[in-house]
């Protein structure tokens, strides 16, 4: 398929296509995956935090407190620490205060970043980092492997120079 051939999305359409297939149904190689109602639980091999999540979570007003409080005792009962992965779309708008309120740190916002590629213009990757453009649907295999392969996080962020190169570049907070 082709750019021009590509339909318009949205951003809540974009929204949950990536809750969807990274967070709610995302590969973690190695770890045991648990796809509740609520909440994506996923449990790593240590007891460190990093290795443990909640990468999705489905939750409002009236079930928010009980699930937070549901996966905290979770968690306590197997003896492992875990991150709750948040994003600024996430439910409902004073998450992070009830999060905060039972002992975990906000460190930052987990963001996604959208943007046609032709928009973006020339830039200077970081270091290290090989940028290529995914211009054969069939490649997004590729893409999918290389991320089962370093099962950490997952994070979708862009550089600082996207925003004042491409107009279209949007952060969905």
């Amino acid at each position: 398929m082709t750019y021009s051939a590509m339909p318009e999305f949205n951003k809540e359409t974009l929204l949950e296509l990536f809750d969807a297939k990274m967070r709610r149904n995302g590969r973690f190689v190695g770890r045991h995956v648990e796809r509740l109602e609520r909440v994506t639980r996923v449990t790593g091999p240590s007891a460190d935090q990093l290795d443990n999540l909640i990468t999705w979570s489905n939750l409002d007003e009236s079930t928010a407190d009980g699930v937070i409080d549901e996966q905290i005792a979770h968690f306590a009962r197997i003896r492992h620490h875990f991150e709750w992965l948040m994003y600024g779309h996430d439910q409902p708008h004073n998450l992070v205060d009830r999060l905060n309120a039972r002992g975990f740190e906000h460190e930052s916002n987990e963001e996604v970043v959208v943007a046609p590629s032709a928009d973006i213009g020339e830039f200077e990757p970081p270091e290290n980092i090989d940028v290529r453009a995914l211009d054969d649907p069939a490649r997004v295999v590729d893409v999918m492997a290389v991320q089962s392969v370093d099962s950490e996080r997952i994070l979708f962020q862009s550089w600082p120079r996207c925003a004042k190169q491409a107009p279209y570049c949007q952060k969905f907070r």
